[in-house]
């Protein structure tokens, strides 16, 4: 594979796993009932482009030092990786793990409440 397409597809996962993680608390705060409380629309989408967003954000800087372009683009060397990189890959992660745990007690809450 050539790498031009490589790091689009690296890109490409990290944008997914980013806006993943915001549609799953989205659907997490949707089910719970705050899209209807705060008069908005379903909040998944909102999630998600707001992850995407502080994602892509994380990304530029990264981008922005030659040293973690290095490790975000080629791996860690033998001296081993980042905690820049592992931060950019790990949020996202916790954030995904956090909201399906969220979105299982909302729904759980929701099919104990009233009827």
């Amino acid at each position: 594979m050539n790498r031009p397409l490589r790091d689009l597809l690296l890109i490409a996962f990290l944008v997914l796993v980013w806006g993943g993680s915001g549609y799953i608390i989205g659907a997490a705060l949707t089910t719970l009932g705050l899209s209807e409380a705060l008069g908005l629309p379903r909040l998944e989408v909102i999630g998600a482009a707001l992850n995407v967003i502080a994602g892509m954000f994380a990304l530029a800087v990264v981008n922005g030092s030659p040293e973690l372009r290095r490790f975000f683009y080629e791996g860690p060397d033998e001296k081993g990786g980042n905690a820049a990189i592992g931060c950019l890959w790990g949020l996202p992660l916790a954030l995904l793990i956090g909201g399906l745990m969220m979105w299982l007690m909302a729904a759980l809450l929701r099919s104990l409440g009233p009827k």
